[in-house]
């Protein structure tokens, strides 16, 4: 029997199309660790908040609501934009997370927020974090206005 040319070229493309395919399939389903990947944009007064080398330095915190297992932590960059990790994983375990940003200004006189956003206690941010893919966006708002004083 004859094989003819073309037909052994469509043999061959099947038996190497089957590896790129099957390569491609556990590309695109990822190897799932089961972390739920936080990703979000830091923002001053409605405006993203310059980080990184030349600006502010945030940190933004995730501590687990229920008080057990390891906190989050995140560096913004000159975007604003930041990514969780915990430890040397990229992302935080799924669940419920209070959030803290500690925020120090690149110039002293530099506009900040207001204080009570550096504690996960009194920031008023709590984030739900589920396996896969998040975004989280935290919105900082400067401190009040102090009305002045009359004297009586």
């Amino acid at each position: 029997m004859k094989v003819s040319r073309a037909t052994s070229s469509r043999s061959f493309l099947r038996l190497a199309a089957f590896p790129l395919m099957l390569a491609s399939l556990i590309a695109l389903s990822g190897c799932s660790d089961g972390m739920a990947r936080v990703k979000g944009q830091v923002t001053l007064d409605g405006k993203p908040v310059e980080g990184g080398k030349d600006g502010a330095y945030i940190i933004v915190q995730f501590l687990p609501a229920n008080g057990v297992g390891p906190n989050g932590a995140a560096v913004a960059d000159k975007n604003g934009r930041y990514s969780m990790g915990t430890g040397s994983h990229y992302g935080v375990v799924p669940g419920d997370y209070f959030v803290a940003c500690t925020f120090r200004p690149a110039r002293p006189n530099d506009p900040a927020p207001d204080r009570k956003f550096s504690d996960a206690k009194t920031s008023g941010m709590k984030c739900t974090a589920r396996p896969g893919s998040n975004e989280f966006n935290i919105s900082l708002e400067s401190p009040p206005k102090s009305s002045p004083r009359r004297g009586v």
